[in-house]
């Protein structure tokens, strides 16, 4: 619960135009679809490996490792991209 506490507080803080993201834990979807029911869908999802033109407003939502693949992510190769 307190992982989704700091998501909902993030998204919340930095009231992001898009997030990227890749996968991931459920409820961090659940928290993404709920703000953007409040903001009347201004949020948009994209993928966060497929996607390389990012921009102004963007978060970046990077899981490392990927929950339930344990998946691996370079976190230094997507600061940069950012």
């Amino acid at each position: 619960a307190s992982g989704l506490a700091a998501c909902f507080a993030a998204l919340s803080y930095f009231q992001p135009k898009r997030v990227a993201i890749h996968g991931g834990y459920h409820g961090t979807h659940m928290v993404i679809n709920a703000l953007k029911r409040l903001r009347s869908g201004e949020i948009s999802v994209i993928d966060l490996k497929e996607t390389s033109d990012f921009q102004n407003g963007d978060l970046l939502w990077l899981e490392t490792p990927l929950n339930p693949t344990c998946e691996l992510f370079n976190i230094g190769e997507y600061a940069e991209r950012a």
